[in-house]
């Protein structure tokens, strides 16, 4: 089922604004575009040039419908209103057989070696097991380093997608080519206030946390 342009264009619009749980909930049951309606009076966003923006810069806005949302993604588990998306995999095809790895911030010598040995694993193994982390210091970052340049990942941004990329540009180019990066909030466009994706990953972005 194809996202009408109208919906596609406000998931992006909300998209850009603070989280909001009561919010979110009435997109789900009452459709982004009459969400919009209600909160755009006085609003300098504009959803075409958004929406414009981050297409030429690589990124494509993932919808509930568009093909490639992932089928375990629901408003029952608390799924994000729409996804920011860079990177040559399908989003379905990947998360269809995956595994989130996700852990502390500061693992121990063995913690760390059993994350990048599982992650390893995973991408290598046949068929090959998506590894979805975050991107975030510790074991997210370990798990994504030692899967990346192997086999199908999944990279969740965890904070400003700007400034995830100024750091770990390198390890999320290398996430690209086969897999993809995920964000909650659009990534060439300033927003006051706390990014979406700054919240704990696997709930923010509707995973659940299945290795650690």
């Amino acid at each position: 089922m194809s996202v009408p342009p109208a919906e596609r264009r406000a998931r992006a619009a909300l998209a850009l604004l603070a989280p909001d749980p009561a919010r979110d909930t009435a997109v789900h049951t009452d459709g982004a575009e009459a969400v919009w309606r209600t909160v755009s009076a006085g609003s300098d966003i504009d959803p075409d040039d958004l929406l414009a923006t981050h297409a030429t810069a690589g990124w494509r806005l993932l919808c509930p419908s568009d093909e490639e949302w992932p089928a375990t993604l629901s408003p029952a588990r608390g799924m994000p209103i729409a996804l920011w998306a860079r990177g040559g995999g399908h989003l379905a095809a990947l998360t269809a057989r995956s595994v989130t790895v996700t852990g502390t911030g500061s693992p121990s010598t063995h913690g760390t070696g059993h994350a990048r040995r599982l992650a390893h694993g995973l991408v290598t193994a046949t068929p090959p097991v998506t590894v979805v982390a975050p991107v975030l210091a510790g074991i997210g970052l370990q798990a994504l380093n030692s899967a990346a340049p192997h086999g199908p990942t999944i990279a969740l941004l965890t904070s400003s997608a700007m400034a995830c990329f100024t750091r770990y540009g390198s390890l999320l180019a290398t996430v690209a080519t086969g897999g993809v990066v995920l964000s909650l909030s659009p990534h060439h466009w300033h927003r006051p206030g706390p990014a979406r994706g700054s919240r704990a990953a696997g709930s923010r972005y509707g995973w659940r946390c299945s290795a650690r």
